[in-house]
């Protein structure tokens, strides 16, 4: 009896043809996003290059490599959605996931900044943001490095805008609390100065940013043990550690949120 017993337990452990097939599959996703990954390194290593020589790429370069990686981080975002969190490889996979995100917005920024450098043709070619779009800002302290950035990059060092241009572009792009906060400041040259400086004092402190973002990390609510659960604290907690990297704080800078 215990010899029949222990035969069907073994049966049952035996994985379906269905189930083996779509742990394949998730083992596959996974493989051809690491692929991705790679290629996308490679154009990207290019671009980091230039950067480190503080070196200016070509209108045409900055155009061609722009293309490549839009295309391809398209597809692996997109991708990126449909795979299973309980996958073997996806704490890994994940991690290479964030780390290629940002270096992806850093090259695209550069060659954004390029691109409008050497776009002579007319004013009015200013007037048009490319295909890297602005999120709007809210006020959302953990939104604004990002902004900042884009903001800073596509609108202020473009060259052919005027401030009043930059003004009305600021105005466009700011939502809720960011948007009271200018929202006295009529669209003009004069004011456009001082509704970015205003921006700057509320938002770009870091002492406010380290505290937000640490007090975010120790509230986290206690996971219920389910899958779901466990990705949305680790979502945040990687989130929140991007956000510090990103206004590079370090350990020693730990007594300004005592």
């Amino acid at each position: 009896m215990r010899l029949y017993t222990n035969n069907i337990d073994r049966l049952l452990s035996i994985p379906t043809n269905g189930e083996q097939t779509n742990e394949d599959e998730e083992d596959d996703g996974i493989a051809i996003q690491e692929k991705r990954f790679e290629t996308l390194k490679r154009i990207l290593s290019d671009i980091e290059l230039k950067m480190d020589h503080d070196e200016s790429p070509s209108s045409a370069f900055a155009t061609v490599k722009r293309q490549k990686i839009v295309s391809l981080w398209e597809k692996i975002e997109a991708d990126d959605e449909t795979l299973n969190d309980e996958s073997p490889g996806f704490r890994k996979y994940k991690a290479e996931f964030s780390k290629l995100e940002i270096l992806v917005d850093q090259c695209l920024i550069f060659l954004q900044e390029h691109m409008i450098t050497s776009n002579n043709s007319s004013s009015n070619e200013g007037l048009k943001l490319d295909r890297v779009q602005i999120q709007k800002f809210t006020g959302d302290y953990f939104k604004w490095i990002s902004f900042k950035d884009l903001f800073e990059s596509m609108v202020i060092k473009n060259k052919n805008l005027s401030n009043a241009q930059r003004m009305q572009h600021l105005k466009t792009h700011l939502l809720d609390e960011a948007e009271q906060l200018i929202s006295d400041l009529m669209v003009s040259d004069a004011n456009f100065q001082c509704a970015w400086d205003r921006l700057l004092q509320r938002y770009h402190n870091k002492r406010v940013l380290v505290q937000k973002m640490i007090t975010k990390l120790m509230n986290q609510p206690n996971g219920r043990g389910d899958s779901a659960s466990i990705k949305a604290i680790l979502d945040t907690t990687d989130q929140i550690l991007l956000g510090l990297g990103e206004i590079h704080w370090q350990d020693e800078d730990a007594t300004i949120v005592g």
